[in-house]
C-alpha cells in the first residue's frame, strides 16, 4: 500500500488479503454488503472502524454491531459517521452495540418513522441534531456514561414522552430537548448541571404540563436553571 497515495473515503476496498491491512479513512464493506465501515484505527489486531453507512435501504430495523468481521481482521466498533442514517424513511428500530462510544452530528436525523432507540452501555456522547426531528420517537433512556447531549439532539421529537437524563451527564446543549409538545416526564440524576453548561431554551415547547424530577439537594438551584431553559409554565412542575 502506497502511504503517500490519497485515500478516497467513497471507494469501498476488499480487505481479503492476509498481507494488506487497510488504512484509516478507507471504508470497508461488511460480508453481506448490507454498511459500510470506516476505518479509524488500522491493524490487523486492535483496529477500529465507524459506522459508515447503511446499504440496505429496505431495512426496517438495523443493529449496529460491536464488532465487525472484514476479510480477516476483526473490528470493533467504535463510532456512529455524521449523517449515517440522515432521512431515512424506512427505519422503526435502532440497537446500538456497545463499544460504541460516540453518536456524531445528524447521525439520525429526520428519521421520521423511527420509534425505538437502544443505545449501547458505553455511549458517552450524544452529538448535535443526532435525533433532529425523529418524529415517531416516544422516548429516550440514557445509558449511565453519557456525559454530553448535544444541540437540538432532540428538537422536534413531537412524540417523545419521556426523558430519563442519567448522573453522568456533564452538559444539555441548547434547545436539545425543544419543540417536543408530548415531553411530560423528565427525569434528572445529574448534579452537574449549571447556567453554563446547559444552553439556552434546553427545554422550551415541551409539555405545558411538563414534571421534572431533580436530586433533592439541588431542587433550588434546578428550579432556578430549569426555569430560565423552558420549564417556566403554570402547569410545569419541577420536585425532588
Amino acid at each position: 500500500m502506497d502511504p503517500d497515495k490519497p485515500v478516497d473515503p467513497d471507494k469501498p476496498v476488499n480487505p481479503d488479503v492476509p498481507d494488506k491491512v487497510p488504512a484509516v479513512g478507507k471504508v470497508l464493506f461488511d460480508a453481506k454488503g448490507k454498511a459500510q465501515y470506516k476505518v479509524t484505527k488500522s491493524g490487523k489486531k486492535g483496529g477500529t472502524v465507524e459506522y459508515y453507512k447503511n446499504k440496505n435501504t429496505k431495512a426496517t430495523s438495523i443493529k449496529i454491531p460491536s464488532t465487525v468481521t472484514i476479510g480477516k481482521i476483526t473490528y470493533k466498533v467504535t463510532s456512529i459517521s455524521e449523517k449515517a442514517l440522515k432521512g431515512n424513511k424506512k427505519i422503526t428500530k435502532v440497537t446500538v452495540g456497545n463499544n460504541v462510544t460516540q453518536i456524531r452530528k445528524n447521525t439520525f436525523s429526520q428519521c421520521t418513522k423511527l420509534k425505538a432507540v437502544s443505545l449501547g452501555k458505553n455511549t458517552v456522547s450524544i452529538g448535535d441534531r443526532a435525533f433532529y426531528k425523529c418524529t415517531a420517537l416516544t422516548q429516550i433512556v440514557f445509558p449511565g456514561k453519557v456525559a454530553k447531549i448535544g444541540k437540538q439532539s432532540f428538537y422536534g421529537c413531537k412524540r417523545m414522552v419521556k426523558a430519563a437524563i442519567p448522573a453522568s451527564v456533564k452538559s444539555i446543549g441548547s434547545k436539545a430537548f425543544a419543540n417536543a409538545p408530548k415531553l411530560k416526564t423528565i427525569v434528572i440524576k445529574t448534579t452537574r448541571l449549571t447556567s453554563k453548561n446547559v444552553g439556552s431554551s434546553a427545554f422550551q415547547g415541551i409539555s405545558s404540563k411538563a414534571a421534572a424530577k431533580v436530586p433533592a439537594k439541588k431542587l433550588k438551584a434546578y428550579k432556578a436553571l430549569l426555569k430560565k431553559r423552558g420549564i417556566s409554565g403554570k402547569k410545569q412542575k419541577i420536585t425532588k
